[in-house]
């Protein structure tokens, strides 16, 4: 469970002599979102409370010079480290040092080793129960605290129906300061003018009855805006049965009733567009079924499906992806008001637009004349989208995939008829992007079978019918065995070896990609212990981290936590991105690089020349490798540009101190002409296939007897350490 919110919790300063333990706290902590400041010892410590004045300090004992007893004890002497809680962690869990612990002044214990789930529950709970004692610690009144501190509406009156009372809660709801607000009748101060006799009334009824009541009425804020406020109200009697006080507590439900509001909208409407959603567009779709049948009326449904729009997304970010969405919507609401135009001879012609969801939109379309005029209204759909868009000063274009459906032809019903009109878009989309297709029965064979490949991808992790293969890398120049990259099969228990291309694309439409992607980093750590218990020379083993997967906000602790539970070193791996996933997000991408160079981690950047990276970024990136995209590879040999592309990226990338590696390499032609230009590393079908993890051993025990594995990568090595 994470405690983790939008905004920081606060800083936690951490005292530890091992920087590494110092290193996988503050990974552990930042999921949570707190800000982590280190010390390595206690007196640094002291220097530091001073400098930060920290909200939790998470103290180890045994240090060097000012162990962690003394230093606790000097920071309750200090200014600003009377209160601040101290957790402190150690490996001796006797009672003499427990006790001692708590006599120095320590908050709570943890003995080592420690969860780090556990940790960060009890820093959170520590951390709340400080916030509470604090904002009570220099209260005089704990019931006035309480009326202060509380959410609800608190105001108190005599029995003329005067304010003693009003709470900060009712200052900032009503606009009014407390000291405006004392002594004014209530229904003056807070009713509007042709209310304030009858509020006058009531609360004269209030007092007769001399009882609790519950009552829902308005306020006029002092900025003339109403609020809808939900009111208890107790009358309190003194000692001689006479009315002393009238307690009012009260809910503004303002927000309450606009929620309910938007919900009712929200169940109809696209939040985003403002379209019609599927609940409302199925409903009013089956009203027109009803009304062609009426009729004699013949009605279509048109579905329309962005194609490749996940990558805006994944270069851009969110908001151009928000932004892209919206501007679709805009313009195919205007293609149908267009089409309405043009089809004026046909005055049963109507047409909707709706957002189904994601990238899918659909269009209904009632009295169709013919299916001429409706491939025409489709037409003008898809040129309102070829006008490029833009965001932030990137340019890029957008297509749409659309299939259509009649009725009664293609469906009986609503779901039906969208089913069809579906099949038909990814007919479409298969046949070429972009494309338009009317349904036929065929169509619903591959959709059934798209679903089931869906259902099983989404139940094959569990069932462990994923496995690893291994694709060599060599040194280009010697030959020698110098790393490898895993690659992921599906081992489908009826359709055989799935290669990634059958099932990469529809784990990223899914949302799969995370949970694979997970499991692939596991399992390569765990499969590269293996050989080494094996006592085979290990090389650096690559995987590939997805768009979606860099952008997990707790990226480095997954990371972290895979390490610890293989007991892998991080030397033995290496992370390959595109440039795609460093452009959504220049400056966090530098961030999480850097954070993986800290853990010892190589980086590389896959599919080089191929996306929209600046050098400008790329100098200042924390990478250690370089790979030429096999496209400029493929014909290194017949075509001059690639050849060129090919020297200018070896070039750069040895100025910039990094390793290149060529892929796809498939002829001796091609390796020749990387050779010659200085590439350092290769890889690729002439230099090795994907071979299984068992291949991969014999593989490594081949390489070390015949003294083709380079020394740099025995198992006894400090490589990327």
């Amino acid at each position: 469970m994470s405690h983790s919110t939008t905004a920081s919790p606060g800083t936690v300063l951490v005292v530890d002599d091992d920087a590494a333990l110092r290193l996988l706290i503050r990974a552990a902590l930042e999921q949570d979102g707190w800000a982590v400041s280190e010390a390595p010892d206690g007196a640094s410590a002291c220097a530091a409370l001073e400098r930060i004045q920290p909200d939790i300090v998470l103290l180890d004992v045994s240090m060097p010079e000012l162990d962690g007893f003394e230093a606790c004890a000097r920071i309750r002497t200090m200014r600003g480290g009377e209160y601040v809680p101290i957790l402190m962690i150690t490996s001796m869990d006797n009672e003499e040092s427990i006790s001692r612990a708590y006599q120095v002044g320590a908050t709570d214990f943890l003995s080592k080793p420690f969860n780090f789930m556990i940790l960060r529950h009890r820093l959170h709970y520590m951390h709340r129960a400080h916030q509470a004692t604090h904002e009570l610690r220099d209260e005089r009144d704990f019931i006035s605290a309480v009326v202060d501190k509380s959410g609800a509406l608190v105001l108190v009156l005599d029995a003329t129906g005067r304010i003693k009372r009003f709470n900060p809660s009712c200052e900032h709801t009503s606009g009014f300061s407390a000291t405006e607000a004392r002594d004014r009748p209530i229904w003056d101060l807070l009713s509007g003018a042709d209310e304030r006799e009858r509020d006058r009334g009531e609360f004269k009824q209030l007092i007769a009855g001399r009882s609790m009541s519950h009552h829902e009425s308005s306020w006029i804020a002092k900025d003339g805006t109403r609020r809808d406020i939900a009111w208890s109200r107790s009358v309190l009697l003194d000692g001689d049965g006479e009315v002393a006080h009238v307690v009012f507590t009260g809910l503004d439900t303002t927000e309450r009733r606009q929620a309910e509001e938007r919900a009712r909208f929200l169940a109809s409407y696209d939040p985003l567009t403002g379209l019609p959603n599927r609940r409302l567009f199925t409903n009013r779709l089956q009203q027109a079924l009803s009304t062609a049948d009426a009729e004699g009326q013949q009605v279509a449904v048109l579905f329309l499906d962005l194609d490749r729009f996940k990558y805006v997304n994944a270069t851009w970010g969110q908001a151009a992806g928000d932004q892209s969405l919206t501007e679709v919507a805009d313009r195919l609401t205007k293609g149908l008001r267009l089409s309405d135009v043009l089809a004026r001879q046909h005055q049963d012609l109507r047409t909707e637009m709706a957002r189904l969801g994601g990238d899918e939109f659909t269009a209904l379309v009632t009295g169709v004349p013919s299916v001429n005029e409706l491939a025409g209204i489709v037409k003008r759909l898809q040129e309102a989208l070829r006008r490029p868009f833009t965001f932030e000063g990137h340019e890029f274009t957008i297509s749409a995939s659309v299939g259509a459906a009649l009725y009664p032809a293609d469906g009986a019903d609503a779901e039906s008829l969208l089913s069809s009109a579906e099949s038909a878009m990814y007919a479409s989309r298969k046949q070429q992007r972009g494309g338009f297709r009317f349904f036929s029965p065929a169509m619903h064979v591959s959709v059934a079978e798209r679903l089931s490949l869906e259902t099983e991808l989404r139940q094959s992790i569990e069932r462990n019918e994923f496995v690893l293969h291994y694709q060599p890398k060599h040194v280009t120049r010697t030959g020698a065995l110098i790393g490898a990259e895993a690659l992921v099969r599906w081992a489908h228990p009826s359709r055989g070896l799935l290669l990634p291309a059958t099932f990469i694309g529809l784990a990223e439409e899914t949302g799969l990609i995370v949970p694979l992607g997970e499991w692939v980093l596991r399992q390569t750590c765990l499969e590269v212990m293996r050989l080494r218990a094996l006592g085979l020379q290990l090389v650096p083993v690559a995987v590939n981290l997805s768009s979606a997967q860099f952008q997990v906000d707790d990226l480095l602790g997954r990371i972290a936590a895979i390490f610890r539970e293989c007991a892998m070193e991080t030397r033995y791996l290496t992370i390959e991105i595109t440039e795609s996933m460093i452009m959504r997000d220049p400056r966090r991408a530098h961030e999480t690089l850097s954070r993986l160079n800290d853990l010892g981690v190589r980086v590389a950047l896959d599919d080089f020349g191929t996306g929209y990276s600046a050098l400008a970024s790329l100098k200042d990136l924390p990478i250690h490798e370089l790979k030429i995209d096999r496209a400029f590879v493929k014909d290194l040999a017949e075509n001059p540009r690639d050849l060129a592309i090919a020297r200018a990226i070896i070039a750069m990338a040895h100025g910039l101190g990094l390793t290149v590696v060529g892929e796809g390499v498939e002829t001796e032609e091609q390796l020749a002409i990387l050779r010659a230009e200085g590439c350092d590393e290769v890889q690729g079908f002439l230099i090795g296939e994907p071979v299984s993890a068992d291949r991969f051993a014999a593989l490594l025990r081949s390489s070390a007897r015949d003294g083709s594995m380079p020394r740099a990568f025995t198992s006894d090595s400090n490589v990327g350490s």
